[in-house]
């Protein structure tokens, strides 16, 4: 029989799981610039070349294929931790995850910086909180 704690991960990497599947599609179903991509760059999508637009799309929709394969990861995971999930999905898949959420903060946070304008660096350290806390959880129920 489960408690409530061993419930607590799945909640966490079912939530990381819906920000990763919005996120993924946005960015797999992309046809321009994401806003605060716009803003960055400081040219709106008519003025740029249809090769750069070209490029621009391609890098987003993989972006979009990257969130799309972490939200599943953490399905699994979020699935798998209220039975008995093995190390991989217990440990392994959050830790990927964190990895993805940790190179996007670092990306977008990047991006603020240099170019002034608002990205979605707080909303990765959200999701890496909640993956953190999940792991966290995952150890001390032993």
């Amino acid at each position: 029989m489960l408690t409530i704690i061993q419930y607590v991960p799945s909640v966490l990497y079912l939530l990381v799981t819906l920000i990763c599947l919005v996120m993924a599609r946005k960015g797999i179903f992309a046809k321009r610039f994401i806003p605060f991509h716009e803003k960055a760059a400081g040219k709106s999508w008519e003025e740029l070349e249809a090769r750069i637009k070209s490029v621009i799309l391609s890098l987003t929709r993989t972006t979009g294929l990257g969130f799309l394969a972490v939200g599943l990861l953490m399905a699994a995971a979020a699935i798998a931790s209220l039975g008995n999930p093995g190390v991989f999905l217990r440990f392994g898949a959050p830790l990927i995850a964190l990895l993805y959420c940790t190179g996007l903060f670092w990306a977008t946070y990047r991006l603020y910086r240099a170019a002034g304008t608002e990205t979605p660096w707080r909303k990765s350290l959200v999701a890496m909180g909640l993956l953190v806390a999940g792991l966290v959880v995952s150890i001390l129920e032993g």
